[in-house]
């Protein structure tokens, strides 16, 4: 099969957090990182939101749907693209999504229609406990 790349799937996009860690966002932006998780809609500085990282992957799989129905297509990514696309396909707000465990190496589908309709049959499998 044919690979690409598309970068409406590439990663949150951190800003001036890329490569800190929790602790040191913490220590730098006071209670910033626990906004960015609860809100959805908070973006660090330079970087973007639950909201803004899920706008682009949902441009994305639309994108996808538009090339055709009734075929698999793969899209691989981090479990902030993931969280994004499948709180979206349950309707559920981006204040939510930080909600969504994604394990490593798991699998999640979604099943999109051309009317709009969106089903999530499998999240995060297999669990890691």
């Amino acid at each position: 099969m044919h690979v690409t790349t598309d970068d409406r799937f590439a990663e949150f996009r951190f800003g001036k957090w890329q490569g800190r860690t929790a602790q040191e966002v913490e220590q730098d932006w006071p209670g910033d990182l626990e906004r960015w998780r609860s809100t959805g809609t908070f973006a660090p500085p330079d970087g973007e939101s639950y909201a803004q990282l899920g706008a682009r992957v949902w441009d994305g799989l639309t994108d996808l749907l538009a090339g055709g129905v009734d075929r698999t297509v793969v899209v691989v990514g981090h479990a902030g693209q993931i969280r994004t696309a499948v709180g979206q396909a349950l309707g559920a707000p981006a204040s939510h999504w930080s909600r969504l465990r994604i394990p490593p190496a798991s699998l999640s589908v979604l099943r999109l229609w051309a009317d709009g309709t969106t089903e999530v049959t499998a999240v995060g499998v297999p669990t890691d406990g």
